[in-house]
């Protein structure tokens, strides 16, 4: 069961032992960057529902966008910094390691949610709502806490049941891509903001989630094949 879950999770992730952590004794699937980023993505769209935000279709206002792009940013500069070490064996800026990689990971998951709620609904509804996403700073909070308890779980609950966090990748990646694709799938069929009740979506939803798994397994057969 596990060489199959990490077949599936191999053509999204390079898996390398080191760069994953370590729960129960073994390396997670999935490194602790792209641990972080889906986890991260998939916690704050399930966060953005719970803070009320709707079918909202505008980004957030400015000092929130001012905070995503420093998530990005330092994503960007700790990305840097790894694969500079792991081509040259030498530290660049500082000695990387996968807490600063589990946190830059949550950083971009967060802001690719944010950014992916209000086109998702966008172009699912009808009837959608004009108005920015967390337009209260309550709410941009509630989002960072459930990020910052399930990065605190994941740093210090080394001994946590294995399997509870593969099932939570699993899903968190499902999630994440499933959402893409359907709506890659609705402006496919040019079927643009016609929903109206969550029935109407189902359809999409569903070829969402078979894409998102045929992607998984051709990506794993690529990678496999390259060696």
């Amino acid at each position: 069961m596990v060489d199959i879950i990490r077949f599936f999770f191999s053509g999204i992730c390079h898996q390398i032992p080191e760069r994953c952590l370590i729960i129960n004794n073994q390396p997670l699937p999935l490194c602790a960057r792209c641990t972080g980023m889906y986890l991260g993505a998939a916690l704050t769209l399930l966060a953005l529902w719970l803070v009320g935000q709707g079918r909202r279709n505008l980004l957030p206002t400015v000092p929130v966008n001012i905070i995503l792009v420093v998530f990005i940013a330092f994503w960007v500069v700790d990305g840097f910094n790894s694969t500079w070490a792991l081509f040259t064996s030498r530290r660049l800026l500082y000695e990387p390691n996968n807490t600063l990689r589990l946190i830059t990971g949550f950083g971009v998951g967060t802001t690719i949610a944010i950014v992916l709620y209000p086109i998702y609904h966008d172009v699912l509804w009808r009837d959608t709502v004009p108005r920015p996403m967390l337009d209260r700073y309550w709410q941009f909070l509630v989002v960072i806490g459930i990020a910052v308890v399930a990065l605190g779980l994941l740093i210090v609950w080394s001994g946590a049941p294995y399997w509870l966090w593969v099932f939570m990748l699993g899903l968190s990646v499902m999630v994440v891509l499933s959402a893409l694709n359907a709506v890659l799938v609705m402006i496919l069929f040019h079927k643009e903001a016609h929903a109206t009740r969550w029935f109407h979506v189902i359809p999409y939803l569903l070829a969402g989630v078979a894409a998102g798994g045929c992607e998984m397994g051709i990506l794993g057969l690529i990678r496999s094949l390259i060696g």
